[in-house]
């Protein structure tokens, strides 16, 4: 998802600037470009909080507006208030549009599995992964339909058509999986428990 957020210049200061700042409603932050200088900026904590939430998980690009130029970036780095949870600073990642970039974007599931419809549990291994790729072939989340899985059937990095970015994570790696009912695998066990004691006694009375 883009966001169009404006942003203005700011001067850097002492600690006690950045605490007026945030006061007046501000969240300090800094744009790094590769091999350019960074630029120190401040944004509207009011309106950064509004629409990140309208982009609540998957990957968000930042178009910063400041004065007359735009800078296309993601944020590296979020600093948070551990107990208000308010943003306490921005770094921002200006793209390169001829390098490629990593990022972690979640996984999106299309569909119910017919193996939940027949009971089972739809238990999910792995939510995001970390992809490599130039900033134009970016993903918001990597779709995967799992509206035909039954009972006992998993889903692996291996069977994704990821054409245009890559991953470092092995084919093998399980993504998600429907497990056999929970009553059904508990009664499994206690019939082979049942079978290991009969066979136990039945060597005890040879």
């Amino acid at each position: 998802m883009n966001i169009d957020l404006k942003a203005e210049r700011r001067e850097i200061g002492k600690n006690s600037d950045l605490l007026k700042m945030r006061n007046d409603g501000f969240i300090p932050g800094i744009i790094y470009s590769v091999g350019k200088d960074s630029i120190p900026i401040k944004i509207e904590n009011s309106v950064f909080v509004k629409k990140q939430r309208k982009a609540y998980g998957g990957l968000v690009l930042f178009n910063l507006h400041v004065a007359d130029r735009k800078y296309r970036s993601v944020v590296k780095e979020k600093q948070i208030h551990p107990v208000t949870r308010n943003v306490l600073h921005l770094d921002f990642q200006e793209l390169d549009e001829n390098k490629k970039m990593t990022v972690s974007i979640p996984f999106k599931f299309i569909g119910t599995p017919i193996g939940v419809k027949n009971g089972g549990t739809f238990d999910v291994i792995l939510r995001n992964v970390e992809i490599s790729c130039l900033p134009k072939d970016l993903l918001e989340d990597i779709e995967i339909d799992v509206a035909n899985l039954d009972i006992g059937d998993s889903i692996h990095m291996g069977d994704l058509d990821l054409k245009t970015v890559e991953t470092h994570l092995s084919p093998d790696i399980t993504i998600a999986v429907v497990h056999h009912p929970q009553s059904l695998t508990e009664a499994e066990e206690g019939t082979e428990e049942e079978e290991e004691e009969e066979a136990k006694e039945t060597e005890s009375d040879n």
